[in-house]
């Protein structure tokens, strides 16, 4: 996945899984390294985190900007998912729901929803999506809405 050519391709493309999903397919590469290099791309603020099928926390990677705004840290690896944001897409994923017409879950949410500790952008409008990968776990994907959220003004 060439940088100049992946950032432009995804600057195009679709937020969110959905549009992992096509560059993924495009670059023939894994959905992982895909989110990955999608998140280091900065599209918008962004963090994504691996959940084993066990809803314990593998790994974590955020966008800069994320990263400043301290919401990154709110997650610690092992940390166990423990239904911490009840009936959102994560919980719903790590459950082995199914997500019917799609391949993976999505809702919206407050900041303050999966970041308790937030303050100054507290109830801004977060999307999240969780992507079941099998016997590997669940993708959860949170990312901002561009025209709202205060902290990537």
């Amino acid at each position: 996945m060439p940088t100049s050519r992946f950032n432009k391709m995804a600057k195009k493309g679709n937020m969110g899984f959905e549009g992992i999903t096509k560059l993924s397919e495009y670059f023939g590469t894994s959905l992982t390294a895909t989110a990955i290099k999608f998140i280091d791309a900065e599209r918008r603020p962004s963090i994504l985190m691996k959940w084993d099928n066990n809803g314990e926390l593998s790994w974590k990677r955020y966008s800069e900007t994320f990263y400043n705004a301290t919401l990154g840290k709110s997650f610690l690896k092992g940390e166990s998912f423990n239904r911490r944001v009840r009936n959102s897409a994560t919980d719903k994923a790590i459950h082995g729901e199914d997500p019917e017409n799609r391949k993976f879950f999505r809702n919206g949410a407050t900041v303050s929803t999966w970041f308790p500790n937030a303050k100054d952008f507290k109830n801004d409008i977060i999307i999240e999506e969780a992507f079941p990968i099998g016997e590997f776990g669940v993708l959860t994907l949170l990312y901002t809405d561009a025209k709202t959220f205060t902290f990537s003004v």
